[in-house]
């Protein structure tokens, strides 16, 4: 990584995970998180000081999710009908390849950066945020952030929140020959992801009057992702666990949807399972975000994306979250996502990136850039 931000005159710094990380209400236990003083994100500088009005700070994050083994060759890259395939083709190693391709550019053609650029190359995203959390934490110095995920080229001023629910649900075991003595956990947490579906037909409704969110048919989620529970075939079921996620929109904070999940969660089936729950957020808990429209960094990055034939008349909010939310909500400052790659293609067994596109991406932003 430091040969090659070398090769376009930029300083790559290990910069520690921070002190303090561990202590700030944002951060995120994971199983798969590893929090030490060993641990780093690279903060990328150029070394030739800019004279410019405006200094854009670009988030790139360096970890990839896990790879199954039907992606036999996750980490063996190919190219094939103008695609190249591999973990992190489309999420999003594309991304930092795309801008620093886009600085040697211009560079190569001898024209010159108009805004200082520096990049947060960021560990752990797919999994916490606390790559991102703890380069905050050392202290942010930008006019704008641009978070780089794959969004076709297109540029999304906000995205929506995102929180992590695990439920437990406590019955009462008995042989099933017995089963009206017993209370069956299983079919308590049917009823519950029964209410909860409920749930997001609600939120779908009231995001409707979201101008922000209305490009999207379905902007937001409940998704249900992990089931647990029962112990015998035999026996009626005395536990069961749900793990699920939820999105909302801005008119959400994260202590309102935390309140509104539970209330839903203590009062939807019978009194025993109302007594019987236990509702824990340990997991995810991204704010719901949007930038103003009228941003001057949205409107030229706009005008740069319309110059080289992706049309875009209005910028909307994502339908999925991502570190940004933290530079809004801890530095106050415009943040935008950006980058090439379909969000279809990402966490996938055939992972990969249109090499037409991500061409197009590095003249986006190399306009962009040389734009005072």
């Amino acid at each position: 990584m430091s040969q090659y931000l070398d090769g376009i005159g930029f300083r790559a710094e290990k910069q520690f995970l921070h002190p303090d990380l561990r202590e700030h209400e944002q951060f995120i236990p994971h199983h798969l998180s590893h929090i030490s003083q060993e641990r780093f994100n690279v903060k990328a500088i150029n070394k030739v000081k800019i004279d410019a009005r405006r200094k854009v700070l670009f988030n790139v994050h360096m970890d990839v999710v896990p790879a199954g083994v039907e992606f036999e060759h996750a980490f063996s890259p190919f190219i094939r009908d103008n695609y190249l395939y591999g973990r992190g083709a489309c999420d999003t190693k594309n991304n930092l390849i795309m801008l620093v391709e886009a600085i040697r550019f211009l560079q190569e053609h001898n024209i010159a950066l108009q805004k200082e650029v520096e990049m947060d190359l960021v560990i752990e995203e797919e999994i916490s945020g606390s790559g991102t959390l703890s380069s905050i934490l050392h202290g942010i110095e930008a006019d704008a952030v641009i978070v780089m995920e794959p969004t076709n080229l297109l540029a999304f001023r906000g995205h929506r929140g995102v929180i992590t629910t695990t439920v437990e649900i406590q019955g009462k075991s008995v042989h099933m020959g017995g089963i009206d003595s017993g209370v069956n956990a299983i079919e308590c947490a049917y009823h519950l992801i029964y209410r909860l579906k409920r749930f997001e037909a609600e939120l779908l409704e009231e995001a409707r009057s979201n101008k922000a969110f209305s490009i999207w048919h379905k902007p937001l989620q409940v998704n249900i992702g992990i089931i647990e529970g029962g112990e015998w075939p035999g026996s009626v079921p005395e536990h069961c666990r749900l793990v699920f996620n939820t999105g909302f929109l801005t008119n959400y904070t994260i202590s309102d949807i935390k309140q509104r999940i539970t209330e839903i969660c203590r009062s939807t089936a019978d009194g025993w399972t109302n007594d019987h729950i236990t509702v824990k957020f340990e997991g995810l808990k991204n704010s719901a975000y949007l930038t103003d429209e009228m941003d001057d960094s949205l409107r030229q990055l706009m005008q740069s994306i319309n110059r080289y034939g992706v049309v875009q008349e209005h910028s909307y909010g994502w339908r999925v979250s991502c570190d940004a939310h933290l530079y809004h909500s801890y530095c106050n400052l415009p943040t935008l996502i950006f980058g090439c790659g379909d969000l279809s293609d990402a966490h996938s067994a055939h992972e990969k990136v249109n090499l037409s596109e991500l061409e197009r991406g590095m003249l986006i932003l190399a306009e962009y850039l040389s734009t005072p």
